[in-house]
């Protein structure tokens, strides 16, 4: 079964008062995410940049850094361009220290699910 967007399911049977529950179905977009570099000296940029499927434009990317708890803080935000064909994003970060950072597509159109990419790990390049 393949949905396009968030749908509701809910069986009646015919002849009968038998109604089942109502089954949300929910459907994520795809953040495909790449970076200019891995490996990058202190104090440099790393720039983050890919794709959101389906196309959403004008839909709010943020840059996620993983902190040392293991919870995701903000490094960066940005807002997806595009048609409605194709929508991309684009952000430099300014990296200090190694961390492991995503891309979060913050979808709020009711129809898909928030998502997000990859984890990439950016370390810090001696000398």
């Amino acid at each position: 079964l393949s949905v396009p967007f968030a749908t509701q399911y809910r069986a009646v049977q015919v002849g009968k008062s038998v109604t089942s529950p109502v089954l949300t179905v929910g459907v994520s977009s795809r953040v495909s995410t790449s970076v200019s570099a891995t490996r990058v000296r202190r104090g440099r940029y790393v720039r983050f940049f890919g794709t959101l499927k389906p196309a959403l434009p004008r839909t709010l990317m943020v840059v996620q850094r993983k902190n040392s708890k293991g919870a995701w803080q903000l490094a960066g935000t940005m807002v997806a361009t595009g048609t409605t064909s194709e929508t991309r994003y684009s952000r430099r970060i300014r990296v200090y220290s190694a961390h492991t950072y995503r891309v979060y597509a913050a979808v709020a159109d009711g129809k898909l699910l928030p998502s997000a990419g990859r984890e990439v790990k950016i370390r810090i390049r001696s000398n």
